[in-house]
């Protein structure tokens, strides 16, 4: 089986499943062993379950089923095995591999993953969060389209892990918007998913990013946060 090699948020990955959003991030094989390995499998390994223990959470495991989609499993911080169902859109496969199971990895690995949209403001980002659909991203597209950078959009790793500030992990390079947001934004759909989730996503638009640290010194200098909560009634500067 082919494999192909990423580093993203600072992890190496392996991969069984070429994922064409983490283009930016792909990496030559490293020579050690990997951080995390992404398997795909044709049919679930274990004993089939009955419906009512799905999903499972617990220290070291995350187990949960989109139906229709595929299942997924991440073990101790390491390994995420996906198990796609029969005739399931690749794209709908990593969207919620590179979402819901990649943040269950993250937290399984002590690490600090940020369900938020960002933009780059000076030397700082801006990070929005809130519930699904409170409009994280559309403001984020907003933003974008006014000149600022987007930086990340649904899920992302804020390093605490030094005594220098925060710095964030660039995500996957594309903004995640509903047909609603679309329209009052102007825009027209560019890639659509393979079918329709209208409870999930109806669109997304990629953009250009680069890899590797966005490091905020100077407006720690200023004695601003790295990222912080936005005033809605305030412009931004």
């Amino acid at each position: 089986m082919a494999h192909w090699s990423y580093t993203y948020s600072g992890l190496r990955v392996i991969s069984e499943l070429q994922l064409p959003e983490w283009i930016p991030f792909a990496d030559s094989f490293p020579r050690t062993e990997p951080d995390v390995f992404i398997q795909v499998e044709s049919r679930w390994p274990e004993t089939p379950e009955p419906e009512q223990s799905w999903p499972l959470i617990d220290t070291d495991h995350y187990r949960f089923a989109v139906p229709d989609v595929s299942r997924y499993l991440v073990r101790q911080g390491r390994e995420i095995l996906v198990v796609p169902a029969p005739g399931a859109g690749a794209r709908e496969v990593r969207l919620f591999l590179l979402g819901s199971a990649w943040g269950a990895l993250c937290y399984q690995r002590g690490l600090f993953p940020l369900h938020a949209s960002m933009v780059r403001v000076g030397s700082g980002v801006v990070a929005f969060c809130g519930a699904p659909g409170a409009g994280k991203s559309t403001l984020a597209a907003w933003l974008a389209s006014r000149g600022y950078r987007l930086v990340v959009d649904d899920l992302c790793r804020v390093d605490l892990s030094v005594p220098e500030p925060p710095r964030v992990w660039p995500s996957v390079p594309r903004l995640k918007l509903w047909r609603a947001a679309l329209s009052a934004l102007g825009w027209s759909a560019e890639i659509p998913l393979d079918r329709t989730i209208e409870r999930y996503i109806e669109w997304i638009r990629p953009f250009q990013e680069t890899r590797g640290y966005l490091e905020a010194a100077e407006a720690a200098m200023r004695g601003q946060n790295v990222v912080r909560k936005a005033n809605p009634t305030s412009p931004f500067p």
